[in-house]
């Protein structure tokens, strides 16, 4: 059995940042609340794996990273680029934004076709939203209305915007359909390639090891398993990545559509709350 005692104590120089730590914290908590397992003492945080809990005297290696998908946009820009580029656009308007009180009451929604314009378009391509804004305030009811290509007179809200989306509001933003998770979707091959990145580590030798796959609320780091336990299984892939794997279980803690579990016994399941008696 492992010698725990030799193990650093949570918050020792071996953990990556604080606030990754505490992160990686969150998802285990979460995880020993949907399996209703209590550790003999508190875990005990370190690198590869990041966490040895102790439990009726066996020790358990537990391994948190957090999932990015294969996602691309129709003319196959990365996901995670373009959540990138829509946060700095974003930023950019709301300077834009200020300076133009017609757009202060109202809500703007922007569906891209594929990726975003280059930054150089930035510019341009607000002041073609604005200008149409501008004109078409005094058609917008309390709903809103949406506007589509053929409705734009302008190159850039042409090129890149499927969809424009005008609501009046008092508590006005910019969004897309990059924020708003457009692209989210089922579990992919993403999977398996955390998985056969995570089992080639060499880890501290625990009696169990697993493996904890985190989603977050960006797009690129979501996935959303219709079927689901069964859309692991229609992974290209997984199952024999997991089989060849050290991991005896591996968790997806999706964000908003449930925990997963798989071992090798069973395969895949999802963890239910147990109802109060």
């Amino acid at each position: 059995m492992y010698d725990t005692n030799a193990l650093p104590a949570l918050g020792s120089n071996a953990m990556t940042t604080s606030e990754q730590k505490e992160s990686e914290l969150r998802t285990l908590q979460h995880l020993l609340g949907a399996l209703e397992l209590y550790p003999d003492r508190e875990p005990i945080g370190g690198e590869t794996p990041d966490f040895i809990l102790l439990s009726s005297g066996r020790t358990i290696g537990v391994e948190i990273t957090v999932f990015q998908s294969g996602t691309t946009t129709e003319d196959g820009v990365d996901l995670r680029k373009v959540e990138g580029e829509w946060s700095k656009f974003e930023a950019a308007s709301q300077e834009f934004r200020r300076a133009r009180p017609y757009l202060h009451d109202l809500n703007v929604g922007l569906l891209f076709k594929a990726s975003m314009p280059p930054r150089r378009d930035y510019s341009g391509f607000m002041e073609e939203i604005a200008t149409f804004a501008r004109d078409r305030c005094v058609e917008l009811g309390e709903e809103g209305r949406d506007y589509r290509p053929v409705d734009f007179a302008s190159p850039l809200m042409n090129q890149y915007l499927s969809t424009l989306h005008l609501k009046p509001g008092k508590y006005p933003e910019w969004f897309s359909n990059v924020s708003g998770g457009g692209w989210i979707g089922a579990p992919d091959g993403a999977l398996t390639k955390i998985v056969i990145a995570k089992a080639s580590k060499k880890y501290r030798r625990t009696d169990e090891l697993w493996l904890a796959i985190q989603c977050n609320p960006r797009a690129s780091e979501m996935m959303m398993p219709l079927e689901g336990a069964l859309d692991f299984n229609y992974v290209a892939g997984l199952e024999t990545a997991l089989c060849a794997s050290s991991f005896l279980k591996v968790f997806v803690v999706t964000y908003g559509g449930g925990t997963f579990e798989w071992n090798k016994v069973d395969g895949w399941r999802k963890l239910e709350p147990r109802m109060p008696e």
